[in-house]
């Protein structure tokens, strides 16, 4: 879960004043509201932050013997809101919301300046907006699940909430200070907003950018992994998405340790697994996503930790494709769970530190583990 709470956005660009003929050029290194140094290179920072506007930099001249003579802060073309005859500032400047064009300027005694521009607009309520999911910087498939809510110190309190995949593209809205769907995605990057209006007429979201797979599961054709009870062969079938029919995939079967008793694949469609009970293993699988074909990767299979008489019953990836969970039971015994991290460039798949993890007996005795799931945030399994 994250969070982003916010009161003003901040652009800021640095650059050295020109204003004076001058051999020297001081430095300014700004540390709030965002870290910018203006030396004479351009440089352009965005930033959310709460109220008042809260400013610390401090200012050096290596050319100029005097140093440095002056701080000044201005609110608008002439407008001072603050001086200081130190090389160092930090101040919070108590202004109502509006845009303002704030300047922080330093002065040297040679005659030197040098300037950071901020591009500032205090909003007049504080919104927060947490956002389970998606996750930033993940790959997902499409659909992609979106959950969030909001609060605000309005109080006439959060008006709606909604999603932009872009610039200006609301592609969903809804009123109230929560929200549930799952939109449907081309492949591709986006950079999400997810946002909320008050009823004050303020707003604030989140900002964060996720890609969508281009192949995945969850496009046509789909395929099915069945395990053969009993015998060491996993059949693989492809599924029609006009007939629904199931078809064999070329190479099926395919070859697992014996008596394979579980199979999962995760949420992008690059790689499937299979527990086998017997052996007391997981073998790891690239999918092809052309045909459905199944390539066991190098690392492949994978050793189960043994726990006394308990055996792999079930497999499963979780939704957002880093981990993968293996259930131990065994009749009248108390089961475990255990976990692997999966490395996507090679599907290998480490130990969880701490596992296998095990269950609490339930007050009718034993809890044996036989199946497993995973809801769609990927937090709770």
């Amino acid at each position: 879960m994250r969070w982003h709470s916010a009161l003003a956005l901040f652009s800021a660009v640095a650059f050295s004043s020109s204003l004076f003929a001058t051999t020297t050029t001081p430095v300014v290194i700004m540390t709030s509201p965002s870290l910018v140094q203006s030396n004479g290179s351009f440089n352009t920072v965005t930033y959310y932050a709460p109220g008042p506007l809260h400013i610390v930099a401090s200012a050096s001249s290596p050319e100029c013997d005097g140093g440095i003579s002056a701080f000044l802060i201005y609110t608008a073309d002439n407008q001072i809101a603050y001086t200081s005859d130190s090389s160092y500032i930090d101040v919070q400047l108590p202004l109502t919301p509006a845009f303002y064009n704030v300047v922080v300027k330093a002065f040297d005694n040679c005659g030197g300046v040098a300037a950071v521009d901020i591009q500032t607009y205090l909003q007049s309520n504080a919104g927060m907006v947490v956002v389970n999911a998606p996750e930033a910087n993940q790959t997902y498939s499409s659909p992609v699940y979106f959950n969030a809510t909001a609060s605000t110190t309005c109080s006439k309190g959060v008006s709606a909430m909604g999603i932009y995949t872009a610039n200006n593209q609301l592609a969903y809205s809804v009123n109230g200070s929560s929200l549930s769907t799952t939109l449907t995605l081309a492949a591709g990057t986006y950079n999400l907003a997810i946002q909320e209006w008050d009823n004050c007429g303020g707003a604030e979201n989140v900002l964060e950018t996720i890609t969508v797979a281009p192949q995945g599961i969850s496009n046509t054709p789909e395929f099915v992994y069945i395990p053969r009870a009993g015998s060491p062969w996993i059949d693989g079938f492809w599924l029609s998405p006009s007939s629904c029919a199931l078809n064999t995939t070329p190479g099926s079967p395919f070859p697992a340790q014996y008596k394979p008793y579980g199979t999962a694949a995760d949420p992008l469609g690059a790689y499937a697994f299979v527990a086998n009970q017997d052996s007391q293993t997981v073998d790891v699988y690239q999918i092809d996503h052309d045909t459905g074909g199944l390539t066991q990767v190098t690392s492949s299979p994978v050793p189960v930790p043994e726990s006394g008489s308990l055996e792999p019953t079930a497999i499963i990836v979780d939704a957002k494709g880093r981990y993968v969970y293996v259930a131990n039971g065994y009749t009248g015994q108390n089961g475990n769970i255990t976990g692997y991290t999966l490395d996507r460039s090679s599907g290998a798949l480490t130990l969880i530190p701490g596992s296998p993890f095990k269950m609490k007996s339930s007050a009718s005795g034993a809890a044996s583990a036989n199946y497993l799931t995973v809801e769609q945030t990927g937090k709770y399994l």
